[in-house]
Order: structure tokens, then sequence, then C-alpha cells
């Protein structure tokens, strides 16, 4: 079994090492890239395993996107940059779950805008709003 993230794992034993393919029984991908990936290949005819979509899950979706992106934006952001982040003004574009959860995780101590669903302005009107 292949679990894979972003389709690489898949496409490295399809194109590079196909003798392993018969000892596979299926994958899971959890990505949408990886998902689109499986797609492109099931469509071409090269996908040559059963395939789970992860991605879509209700699970996945509503648990991962929303609570997963709370921890790890702040750790990612710290890691790369190596600056604080409190007082910091920060602008999330895009108000689904992922969204969410980068609007909860951002909100402790910081100058926040969030563009919310349906409310489409030109960013630099937003931000003239404060």
């Amino acid at each position: 079994m292949i679990l894979d993230d972003g389709g690489d794992l898949t496409n490295l034993v399809h194109q590079k090492h196909p003798q392993y393919l018969p000892g596979i029984y299926g994958l899971s991908e959890e990505t949408t890239t990886g998902v689109h990936n499986l797609a492109k290949m099931l469509k071409a005819g090269t996908l040559k395993v059963a395939a789970i979509n992860v991605n879509d899950s209700v699970t996945k979706s509503k648990f991962d996107n929303l609570y997963g992106i709370r921890e790890s934006l702040p750790d990612g952001i710290k890691r790369a940059t190596d600056v604080m982040i409190a007082g910091k003004v920060a602008v999330v574009c895009g108000f689904g779950d992922v969204g969410k959860g980068a609007c909860a995780s951002l909100r402790e101590g910081r100058l926040l805008s969030c563009c919310e669903l349906f409310s489409f302005v030109f960013f630099e009107e937003r931000h003239q709003w404060g």
C-alpha cells in the first residue's frame, strides 16, 4: 500500500519502478494536487492500482483543513522566517475551511484581516479599512 502526500511516490513507482506495482494493492492520496494527478493518470490509463481519495473525505476536509492549519501555520511561519509573529499584521484571503483555520490561528495577539465569504473588494481598498 502506498500512503501518498502530493502524488510524488505514486509517480515515482509508476514511472521509475513499475516492477513493484504487482505487489502494491492500492494507494491513498491526501492532497488536492495528488488527487488531480490521480485523475490525470486514470484518464490517461496509466494508473495501475486502486486509489482512495482521502483528500475529499469529510474527516480530512473538516478536521485537518480546519484544525490542522491552526497548529502548522504559525509553526511554519516561525521556522521559515525565524521571526516572532506576535503583533504582526496578517491578511488571510479566502474563507473556506483552511482560511477559517488560518484566521483562528493568526487571531491570537496579531492584527488580522480576513476576507469573508462573498465579500469581494480590491486588496488595497480592504487594507485601507484597517
